[in-house]
């Protein structure tokens, strides 16, 4: 199963919030899971890469032509576009599930394009935010779309698209099932 996973790529996360995140990658990466990511080697990303790497994964990573990003990558598929929007729908494209871990603003596009994405696809995948207590979180997403909802600009039933886990053992939780889901449709 190819797990996508959306992170900052930020040097200046504080430890705290780089140190659950990579406890959350170590616990994902001792399953048997290949990682699609952006091609960035920094911060929360390259980490994540690192861990995945080290326990032998296959690693596929989405990244700009114009910015050479893919020539130092560590990545053992190397895919290389022309746009942002590209990339995430690549990202979005080669994920059998995607996972929202701690970010900023790019992390946050990507959480909203595929979200659409899924909504206007109809498409089953699994998108998961990770929405544990660090200064990372997502609550403000959470906000953001229930007030949208209110105002009748989001369908009041938006929250069928995605799951959100509190915690590692709800995000493994939910990943058990999607993964019970995916090999039976595997076998059909």
């Amino acid at each position: 199963m190819n797990i996508g996973i959306m992170c900052s790529s930020s040097n200046e996360l504080n430890l705290g919030t780089i140190y659950n995140n990579v406890n959350i990658a170590t616990s994902l990466a001792s399953r048997v899971y290949n990682l699609v990511m952006g091609a960035s080697e920094n911060g929360l990303m390259g980490n994540v890469k690192d861990v995945f790497k080290e326990e032998g994964h296959l690693i596929t990573a989405v990244g700009l032509k114009s910015k050479n990003e893919l020539d130092e990558s560590q990545a053992d598929i190397k895919i290389e576009v022309d746009t942002p929007g590209e990339i995430t729908a690549k990202l979005y494209e080669m994920s059998d599930a995607i996972i929202f871990l701690s970010g900023g603003i790019g992390t946050v596009s990507e959480f909203y394009t595929m979200l659409t994405t899924k909504i206007e696809l109809n498409d089953q995948k699994p998108l998961i935010i990770y929405n544990g207590d660090d200064e990372c979180n997502y609550d403000y997403i959470l906000k953001d779309l229930e007030a949208k909802s209110k105002a009748g600009s989001v369908s009041k039933h938006y929250k069928v698209y995605f799951d959100v886990a509190r915690n590692e053992e709800e995000l493994l939780n939910l990943l058990d099932k999607y993964e019970q889901k995916y090999e039976k449709g595997k076998s059909l």
